[in-house]
């Protein structure tokens, strides 16, 4: 993304309610929350998780595969979601505490312990390339600073998918259009302005003004909804989102 993610930074938008306990519901309740939830934490946060390990430990792809299927099998088998208090600190920061104690005891026992379990299967294989530049980039970043930018880039990019879906329901598909054009992806080397753009997508200046401002919008409505269930207070939030926008 462009330096002009500025432009799509929280201003005085109105943060959905939804909170963790909404997101997990009851564990032994009648319902699917408990488990919906679930998968969509194991959605979010598998990658962060991979490239931490690969980061962390050197560790082969298949080898890093195993430890995360490893780690979220833990998760759910010692039920450490159920932990997790939002108003003691980022979910983020909760979940990095929870794999550093598990690469721990997986390196005192020398890989001994049983993995998998079959309990949790996550779809890494088709996934896992894209991964790797950042996972394996010599030097650099720490294994926490790669896990961050790997959950950026995971909610960045629901939150993006979920954005061109609902503009192509309303028919506002071009919204889309401008926003990939002059903040998602602008051409290398060129720093397009609103006259440049209308030029390339032949429309106006102001229509490509009202629709940058509407995709804009959407987008953050759609970034605050993923990051505020993991989230206490909408001080938190702004905090995630500015954290996305920034990595």
């Amino acid at each position: 993304m462009s330096d002009r993610t500025t432009d799509i930074r929280p201003g005085g938008t109105a943060f959905p309610s939804t909170r963790w306990s909404q997101l997990l519901g009851d564990k032994d309740g009648p319902n699917r929350n408990y488990r919906d939830g679930l998968e969509r934490i194991l959605t979010e946060y598998w990658k962060p998780v991979y490239v931490f390990v690969r980061r962390a430990w050197g560790k082969s792809t298949e080898d890093a595969k195993d430890l995360t299927q490893a780690f979220f099998t833990e998760v759910i088998d010692k039920d450490l979601l159920s932990k997790y208090a939002p108003q003691r600190g980022r979910f983020r920061t909760f979940l990095k505490a929870a794999l550093k104690n598990f690469l721990a005891d997986e390196h005192r026992t020398a890989g001994r312990q049983k993995r998998g379990g079959g309990k949790v299967r996550i779809p890494i294989d088709a996934e896992v390339a894209p991964l790797e530049e950042l996972a394996a980039a010599p030097g650099g970043e720490s294994p926490e600073a790669c896990f961050d930018r790997a959950w950026a880039n995971e909610i960045l990019a629901a939150a993006l998918s979920d954005l061109q879906r609902e503009l192509k329901a309303e028919k506002r598909e071009r919204a889309y259009e401008t926003l990939e054009i002059y903040d998602l992806a602008p051409p290398p080397g060129e720093s397009l302005g609103y006259r440049e753009v209308a030029q390339r997508l032949k429309r106006s200046e102001p229509e490509v003004k009202a629709d940058l401002a509407y995709a804009r919008q959407k987008l953050r409505q759609l970034l605050a909804e993923r990051v505020r269930l993991y989230c206490e207070n909408d001080s938190d939030v702004f905090k995630e989102l500015n954290d996305i926008l920034s990595l």
